[in-house]
């Protein structure tokens, strides 16, 4: 208890001896509040398996080169498969870019947290910038989610085909 006291009264003379005004400590407290959904969701995100993505990348990429030298009509599970190929690449380039887009939002929290505290910022300018930083993470948040969604339900589909598809290689490929 005792330590909570000592340590709220030392936040509470720290922020009053940082010269800074209410309307920046509101405007810090929500950048603040940004920055902690950035780094949960971003941290959620991590736990993407891309390892597993770009193994099922390869897997389908040597499927289909094997299937090719077969030279058999492509059955409906094999079209399936070569799509699902194509979306986990384009899955795993937009990982990568999202990534970039992470990094980028970080250093504009921490640019705009710099220039209010530093005044630089007049109170609309904060208010404005607030709510572009706001949108921006809204739109990265939901980014973050569809793709991850998305990587998560093609591997499944990849699971649930690949043994499908190793056996009719294994079928139809010469010296089997």
């Amino acid at each position: 208890m005792m330590i909570n006291r000592v340590f709220l009264i030392i936040s509470v003379f720290v922020l009053w001896s940082c010269g800074v005004s209410e309307q920046q400590r509101f405007y810090l407290t929500k950048i603040d509040s940004l920055q902690t959904m950035l780094d949960s969701a971003e941290n959620q995100y991590q736990l993407l398996d891309t390892s597993s993505l770009s193994k099922s990348i390869n897997a389908i990429d040597d499927g289909l080169t094997r299937l090719r030298a077969i030279d058999t009509v492509w059955s409906d599970s094999v079209k399936v498969y070569a799509f699902i190929g194509k979306s986990l690449k384009e899955f795993h380039d937009e990982h990568f870019q999202i990534m970039e887009e992470i990094d980028y939002s970080e250093k504009q929290l921490s640019t705009l947290k710099k220039d209010i505290r530093k005044g630089r910022l007049t109170e609309k300018q904060m208010e404005n910038y607030y709510h572009d930083e706001e949108a921006a993470l809204g739109q990265l948040l939901h980014k973050m989610w569809f793709n991850k969604e998305s990587i998560e339900y093609q591997l499944q589909s990849f699971d649930y085909l690949q043994d499908k598809i190793e056996r009719m290689i294994d079928q139809h490929e010469p010296g089997n």
